[in-house]
């Protein structure tokens, strides 16, 4: 009797244990400051949270009802669907990759996605769970550098970057070519390498101390090129 009495206890502080468990997840899940959502087998989103269903515009029913693949952008469905495949058939326990979301009014979201296997008891896969962190504005952000960067690499004018000691820190091609120093050449040097002598120390001044208030300088320089001939720009 004492022995059926200690495992009904046993058993009833499993279950309660159980029991909190689930809680701390559900809250957590539903609170969750990133979206999140319970994947099945066949990758059915069956529950989501309400930030995931903010970000992308479904209800619950509408995501139950599909494949995640369905608002996948279609340049990432093959390779979400594939690291989904790996994930369930046990090949690793958890995946992230940054893909585009379909958003129900149109649109799209950039996604950094945690997929993590959940198992059941017997060590089986059960589901799996997705985390989503919105990282639209950084990858807008990366395009917009990198629209930023060939618009200067492709510039048909000069363009130098210095730190605030003045040292060279980057040259674009139109400045090696106007100029006939190397990037190598100029990385690290002073723009007074340019100097002509023919703008005296007030003209230099002047010009650095507008830039370092940080305003813009407008003028003519008269610079000096690689092998000594003179250029205005």
């Amino acid at each position: 009797a004492l022995v059926e009495k200690r495992l009904r206890e046993e058993r009833k502080q499993a279950e309660e244990s159980l029991r909190e468990s689930e809680e701390r997840f559900r809250a957590t899940f539903e609170n969750a400051g990133i979206g999140m959502a319970l994947v099945d087998m066949q990758g059915h989103p069956f529950r989501s949270n309400p930030i995931l269903r903010q970000m992308l515009g479904y209800s619950e029913e509408e995501f139950s009802s599909m494949i995640f693949t369905e608002y996948t952008h279609p340049d990432d469905r093959e390779l979400g669907w594939g690291l989904f495949g790996d994930l369930i058939a046990g090949k690793y326990e958890k995946y992230e990759m940054e893909k585009r979301f379909l958003k129900k009014g149109g649109g799209v979201l950039w996604g950094l996605l945690t997929a993590s296997l959940i198992k059941g008891t017997d060590g089986r896969p059960v589901c799996a769970v997705g985390m989503v962190q919105d990282i639209t504005e950084r990858k807008w952000a990366e395009a917009e550098h990198v629209r930023l960067v060939t618009a200067i690499e492709q510039s048909a004018e000069a363009v130098i970057i210095t730190n605030t000691s003045g040292a060279i820190e980057y040259v674009n091609p139109a400045f090696t070519r106007i100029t006939g120093y190397s990037r190598a050449e100029a990385l690290g040097q002073n723009p007074r390498i340019l100097k002509s002598g023919k703008q005296d120390l007030a003209f230099y001044q002047q010009l650095w101390d507008t830039i370092l208030r940080g305003q813009i300088w407008h003028g003519e320089l008269i610079n000096r090129r690689k092998d000594g001939s003179l250029y205005t720009e």
